[in-house]
């Protein structure tokens, strides 16, 4: 993998570790938590980058150089960006619904987050492309991924019902190798 090589990451080798969503999991089921990814991890970039679309242009690159873990955020960021970038008139008008039935203290943060996607996802909107926004591409990138050697792919591909395998031997084995992996990624 190039983790870390991908043009546009900070680079600050010496930075504090990031503690991503997720690791707060405790390990009473017989499994590490899952580790802090470093700072200048192309995973921790996602949750930084405000353009998730030139972020995807730029892990195109790496993905089509046999990154697994690029192609897997490729995945990741269509999926976050798909209600946005296929429809933004249909997502504002879904952030004013949620934001009339929600309780007043709650506005505030629901209307940051709601900005926030749209914000992260306009290059979408603005460069649409039929292929981008559907199931079956961000299916076929995640199995890219998993079949490259992305664990969090893998791991993502069977909780959505559409494993590598559905061998008992495989899927016990993934387990396992998610559990011991302490990838954060993996875990989610």
């Amino acid at each position: 993998s190039t983790r870390g090589e991908k043009s546009g990451t900070s680079g600050e080798a010496d930075a504090p570790a990031v503690q991503p969503a997720g690791a707060e999991y405790e390990a009473g089921q017989g499994a590490a938590a899952p580790a802090a990814l470093p700072s200048n991890d192309p995973r921790v970039e996602f949750e930084r980058t405000g353009d998730l679309y030139t972020y995807v242009l730029e892990l195109r690159q790496l993905a089509e150089a046999g990154d697994a873990d690029a192609w897997w955020l490729m995945s990741k960021a269509v999926d976050y960006c798909y209600s946005y970038g296929f429809n933004p008139a249909g997502f504002a008008a879904d952030t004013d619904q949620l934001l009339a039935s929600a309780p007043k203290d709650k506005t505030g943060p629901l209307k940051a987050a709601r900005e926030r996607v749209a914000s992260r996802c306009r290059g979408f909107a603005e460069n649409p492309r039929s292929d981008t926004f559907t199931s079956s591409a961000t299916l076929a990138n995640r199995t890219r991924a998993a079949k490259a050697g992305s664990l969090a792919a893998e791991a993502a591909l069977v909780a959505s019902r559409a494993p590598l395998s559905r061998d008992e031997n495989y899927l016990r084995e993934l387990r396992e190798r998610v559990a011991r992996s302490r990838d954060p990624e993996a875990f989610l």
